[in-house]
C-alpha cells in the first residue's frame, strides 16, 4: 500500500502558496517526489489506477496528477471553475468522479453546487455528469460494486447538515435510505460504514 503526504505552505487569509513537497510511503520510510506546481486547500486526492493519483480542487481550478512509481508530477485540465470541499471517485473505468462543494467565483465568493463532472485521464478532459439531487459541501462518496457511487452527508447552502444519501447507477443519481446528518463524514468500504464529521454542532 502506498501513502502520499502533500505538505502545503499558506496562510487562513491567503490563496494557498506552492506546495513544498510530496512524499509517498515505502516500507519502513518515506520516499521524496516530485514538487506540485500548485496548492491545494480544501481539496482531494484520489487514487487511480497504475498508483496514478488526482489532485483537484481548492482556492483556484489547477489540477495535478501525481505518477507515484516514477516519482513525478504533469499538470492536468483545469477544472471549469474553481472548486472546494468536495468528493471524488475513482469510476471502475478508470475516470475520476467529482460531485459537490463550493464553486468559487472570480471575487472568491463561494456557492454549495450539486454540479458534478467527470475527468478520463485517457484524453485529459472534462466532462459534465448528472447532478446530485441536493446541493452539498463536505459530503463523503465511495464507490461501490457494480461501478455504483455512494454520497453520503454534508451541509446545504445554509450550513445544515444532510441526512440523504444518492447512489450513482450508470450516469444518474437516486435517493438511497436515509442517513444520520453528518458534515464531513468518514465513509469506508467496511459494510460501507459511516463515521465521525459533525452534527447538530459537536463531533460525532
Amino acid at each position: 500500500m502506498t501513502l502520499l503526504s502533500i505538505a502545503l505552505a499558506c496562510t487562513p487569509q491567503e490563496p494557498p502558496a506552492p506546495a513544498e513537497a510530496i512524499e509517498a510511503s515505502e516500507p519502513g520510510h518515506w520516499k521524496r517526489l516530485d514538487t506540485l506546481a500548485f496548492g491545494h486547500v480544501d481539496h482531494t486526492a484520489t487514487l487511480l489506477p497504475g498508483e496514478q493519483i488526482l489532485i483537484l480542487g481548492g482556492y483556484s481550478p489547477q489540477v495535478e496528477r501525481v505518477d507515484v512509481p516514477a516519482g513525478r508530477v504533469r499538470v492536468a485540465s483545469p477544472l471549469p471553475r474553481a472548486r472546494r470541499n468536495h468528493a471524488a471517485v475513482a469510476l471502475p473505468d478508470g475516470r475520476a468522479l467529482v460531485c459537490g462543494g463550493e464553486l468559487i467565483d472570480a471575487s472568491g465568493r463561494s456557492q454549495v453546487t450539486d454540479t458534478c463532472l467527470s475527468w478520463d485521464g485517457s484524453t485529459d478532459a472534462w466532462t459534465e455528469e448528472a447532478p446530485l439531487s441536493k446541493a452539498r459541501a463536505d459530503l463523503a462518496m465511495l464507490s461501490l460494486e457494480g461501478g455504483q457511487v455512494l454520497a453520503v452527508g454534508g451541509r446545504d447552502g445554509q450550513g445544515r447538515a444532510c441526512g440523504t444519501t444518492e447512489i450513482w447507477t450508470e450516469g444518474s443519481w437516486s435517493i438511497g435510505p436515509e442517513a444520520t446528518p453528518r458534515i464531513a463524514p468518514d465513509l469506508n468500504a467496511w459494510g460501507p460504514l459511516l463515521t465521525g464529521g459533525r452534527a447538530e454542532g459537536r463531533a460525532v
